[in-house]
């Protein structure tokens, strides 16, 4: 299986807080996004986004109002 060993950190946590995980490299951002509920131990309770600063893209999920 081909992916990448990624590190997923939350920011401004003291002490850091991250997971090391291995990514599939065909996966969508919402299958990004269960991987990461599932390595934080997280229920799923508040908006998301991914965002890609060098190209000003943002992938966000807008709940059940959007």
């Amino acid at each position: 299986m081909a992916g990448y060993i990624c590190k997923i950190v939350i920011e401004d946590t003291h002490p850091p807080v991250w997971r090391r995980v291995v990514i599939p490299d065909k996966i969508t951002f919402f299958e990004l996004h269960q991987i990461i509920q599932t390595v934080f131990q997280w229920e799923d309770v508040h908006l998301h986004d991914f965002r890609i600063p060098s190209d000003d893209i943002v992938i966000n999920d807008e709940g059940e109002d959007g």
